[in-house]
This record gives structure tokens, sequence and C-alpha cells, in this order.
């Protein structure tokens, strides 16, 4: 009786201890998720289609957007293009999800195959969304092409980066009515161009673009009122660009770019 007793009471604490590592695996899963839960929720699907699938917390609108296999996407880190349909297939899961969200000109926050509780509140939340299904084929967002050897090839259209701002808009950052000028420290023109699409996007007012002639940044910098260090707003721009934060006194948020955005971008 006395060695099923200690049996019994080994098992209880194994069974103790299997649950608290449990917990606090939980817990530490919930502070390391990527959605904040109050700006806007994207996830990029890259197999076996492209799709995109985007909702809005306070407006609880959603949006779906098909793509076809044949739209053509100028993909970071200075790989060249590749076809919707095997971009997924062409590298790291993180490179195709940023090629795509940068030639969109938006935000992401997950990829579809992500697991852990931003998929859980991907699920719990899209519940309660209004959703709107798009087959942008379908659509004037994209223009079509033809290669010599007859091969047609879907690009986005002048139009797109309109319609991108009502789609993926987010309320929760443009109600703070936050300007931000973009400065762009690297060599390489084009940069503020690029990252402007995407500022624009979430909400932010993009003030101006300039080139700074100072010695170029290593890293983004975004620069704010200490008001606003902590502010959702300011955390999503930090997190979109990997960004570090300053200080500065400017009502404006200034977003300073510097060579590991171009590396990024241009791959070298």
């Amino acid at each position: 009786m006395h060695f099923k007793r200690i049996v019994r009471h080994f098992f209880g604490l194994v069974l103790v201890i299997i649950v608290l590592v449990g917990f606090l695996g939980g817990l530490w899963a919930f502070a390391h998720r990527t959605w904040d839960g109050q700006t806007r929720f994207t996830i990029i699907n890259l197999r076996p289609h492209l799709v995109v699938k985007s909702f809005d917390p306070v407006s609880k609108k959603g949006i779906v957007i098909n793509f076809p296999d044949n739209l053509e996407i100028e993909s970071v880190s200075g790989r060249g293009s590749w076809m919707a349909g095997v971009i997924g297939r062409a590298g790291e899961e993180k490179w195709a999800a940023d090629s795509v969200a940068n030639y969109l000109g938006i935000t992401y926050t997950l990829v579809s195959t992500s697991r852990g509780w931003d998929s859980f509140l991907w699920s719990w939340q899209s519940r309660s969304v209004d959703w709107s299904i798009v087959e942008v084929a379908d659509t004037s967002l994209l223009s079509k092409s033809s290669a010599p050897d007859g091969l047609e090839t879907y690009h986005l259209s002048s139009t797109w980066d309109n319609k991108a701002k009502d789609w993926f808009y987010d309320q929760k950052i443009a109600s703070q009515l936050l300007g931000v000028t973009i400065v762009n420290t690297t060599e390489t023109s084009g940069l503020g161009a690029n990252a402007s699409r995407v500022v624009g996007s979430m909400g932010f007012k993009v003030r101006s673009l300039t080139t700074s002639n100072e010695t170029p940044q290593t890293t983004c910098v975004v620069r704010t009122r200490l008001a606003l260090k902590n502010n959702l707003a300011t955390k999503k721009l930090q997190k979109s660009f990997a960004c570090k934060w300053e200080v500065h006194d400017d009502s404006d948020i200034e977003l300073v770019l510097g060579n590991l955005y171009r590396s990024w971008k241009m791959g070298d």
C-alpha cells in the first residue's frame, strides 16, 4: 500500500508539472503573438493559389482577394519576378510573403500556415466579420499583357494603390490623423516611394518624401514625440519596417530608411 501511495503521488506530481508547463507555455505564446488585437489583421495565403485575407477589428469589415496564378510579382531581395502561382514554392515562406506584400504595397500579420495564438485569434475574431470576396482578375485593378510566345501575364494597374488604401485601411491608425515624413538616407532612389505605398495603405498621411545627404543610416528608425512611443500606430510602423525608435519634437512621425531596408528590398 505504501508503494502504491508513492506511485500515485509521483504521477500526480508529474501531471501537475505537465499542466504547469503547458500553462506557462501558453502564456509565453500569447505574450509573443504577432497581432496586437486592435489594428488590422491580414493573412497571406501562398498555396495552392495566392489569396490575401484581411479584416479591420473596428469596422468588422473584411476582404478576401483571389489573385490569378499568372500575376507577375516583383520579389524583394533582388530575386527577380515570379508568378503568383509558384512564388510560394520558390523560396522561404517569409521571403515569398514579404515579396507579395511589398508588391501590393501592404503589410501583413502572418502567413496562412502559421500556428499558435495568432491562428486561434484569427479563427475566433473572423467569425463576426462581414466578408467581401473579390476575384481581382475580373476587375480593372490588373492589366494583362502577352509575351511574344503567347504567354499572358497580369500586372497591377495604376488604379491598384488607391483601391488598396480602401481595402487595407486601418481605422485604429487612421483615426489618429498621424502624418509621416519618409526620409531615404541610402544612395538608392525610389525607396521612399516604395515605403510610402505601404505607409499610406496603413492609414497614415504621408506628408513628404525626402532624401538625406547625411551618412546613411544602417537600421530603419521611427522618430516620434515621447507621448507616441508606445502608441499602437508607432509600434505597427516599427514592426512593419523593422525599425528602432528615437524621440524627436516634431508633431509628425519621421520614418528614416537605412541600408538594411535597402538590402531587404534590393538584395545587396
